[in-house]
């Protein structure tokens, strides 16, 4: 009986350390991947800033050659400046202080007609999954060719991928991604427009060429949009 209860007691400090090394080593894994992916939305946040400075900054020198109303000038003045405040905050901002779901206690707060009038950091980012068709060579600036696509969006501008390799999309095939919308776009109306990263890429069976079912190319509505393109390398 006595040898019994020592075993007893040995037992149950095995019992906890077992459970400690299985158990730690998945949270400090988890732990990683979430600091990786907050790294990976603030990047690619600061690259969305950067490329509406620079869209700002075509559109100002549009307006001082009198493209456009009058007043324009001074608008893209004011939202050049603010874009850059919005950069500099970014670029100072610490993993461990965003934040990548609501605060507890707010979750499903903020009204979904104050998100579509919103422009700029969506905070937290907004994650969703959605599926693609890759119709060319996907780099920073690209819109997603998203199944559900119509002339009202939605639209999706890279602006990051994980490990930064962009390589893992290649044209004619379809993928289902994860990702996080991180910044609205100023665009008219209520259409859904967003800068995005990329956390997961999932490659799908693709006979190779964009499926019938899906009404609109991404490069097709960019031609209705915007037939002056104001991105970088073309993409809109």
């Amino acid at each position: 009986m006595k040898g019994k209860t020592m075993r007893n007691r040995f037992k149950s400090p095995i019992l906890l350390i077992a459970v400690f090394l299985i158990v730690y080593p998945a949270a400090a894994l988890a732990k990683d991947n979430e600091t990786e992916t907050k790294k990976g939305c603030i990047k690619a946040t600061i690259n969305a800033i950067q490329m509406e400075i620079e869209a700002y900054g075509l559109r100002l020198k549009a307006a001082a050659r009198g493209v456009g109303p009058a007043g324009n000038a001074e608008k893209f003045k004011k939202r050049i400046s603010a874009l850059k405040s919005e950069l500099k905050e970014f670029r100072n901002i610490k993993p461990e202080n965003y934040a990548l779901s609501p605060e507890k206690g707010r979750e499903g707060k903020l009204d979904i007609f104050d998100r579509l009038q919103e422009i700029g950091p969506i905070r937290p980012p907004e994650k969703k999954e959605i599926s693609i068709f890759a119709d060319r060579r996907c780099r920073e600036g690209s819109i997603l060719d998203v199944e559900e696509m119509t002339r009202s969006g939605p639209f999706y501008h890279v602006a990051g991928v994980v490990n930064d390799d962009y390589s893992r999309i290649t044209p004619n095939n379809a993928y289902k991604l994860t990702i996080y919308l991180v910044y609205k776009r100023d665009y008219f109306g209520f259409i859904p427009d967003y800068y995005v990263y990329i956390e997961r890429i999932q490659k799908t069976p693709s006979s190779g060429v964009r499926p019938a079912s899906w009404r609109h190319s991404a490069e097709e509505l960019c031609r209705v949009r915007e037939p002056v393109s104001i991105f970088p390398g073309g993409q809109r």
